[in-house]
């Protein structure tokens, strides 16, 4: 929990400062492309994190890896303070932070639908329209498929869930016959 709290007031002051610069999706698109190297090479991740480098160690690899990303002075400078106050370890959880106030700013809700096959464009379509209706927001819809709910589909929007699968179906018979 405190890691939400502590992720989310470095989340929101970088928000306030990517409205200021009106660089919001830069700055996001930046976070993303030093998480995902970070993703690619874990053993850079161990030492950002690590108590047994320096700061100035620490802003080095940083820095290096700036050569390779190009990041802009504001996100550069936002990764130093991480380092500084030893937050680095946060970052995964300030960049989701981040992430969700930007969905939030414009507008949007993530939303996750679970089916039992992949659905067709079509049917992507009907789903997002409907939860696009019911949540009265645009939706960032992302699919995913579980064979073990049968049949129909589980739809979760924010901490909201929809489940209208045979296997929630076959559950609630179950408790309903005993």
């Amino acid at each position: 929990m405190l890691n939400k709290k502590i992720a989310r007031r470095y989340a929101k002051a970088l928000l306030e400062i990517g409205k200021e610069e009106d660089k919001l999706e830069k700055f996001k698109e930046e976070l993303k492309a030093f998480s995902e190297l970070l993703k690619e090479f874990p053993e850079l991740n161990a030492c950002l994190t690590s108590p047994l480098y320096s700061n100035e160690e620490l802003k080095g690899i940083v820095s290096f890896l700036n050569k390779k990303l190009n990041l802009s002075d504001t996100i550069l400078k936002f990764l130093y303070l991480l380092i500084d106050k030893r937050r680095a370890i946060y970052l995964e959880e300030i960049i989701a932070a981040y992430e969700d106030f930007i969905n939030e700013t414009f507008g949007y809700v993530k939303a996750k639908i679970i089916t039992t096959k992949p659905l067709s464009k079509k049917n992507y379509e009907k789903i997002k329209e409907a939860l696009e209706r019911v949540t009265e927001k645009k939706i960032l819809l992302e699919t995913k498929t579980d064979p073990q709910i049968i049949g129909g589909v589980v739809a979760e929007v924010g901490d909201k869930v929809f489940d209208g699968s045979i296997r929630n179906q076959l559950q609630k018979m179950r408790e309903k016959l005993a």
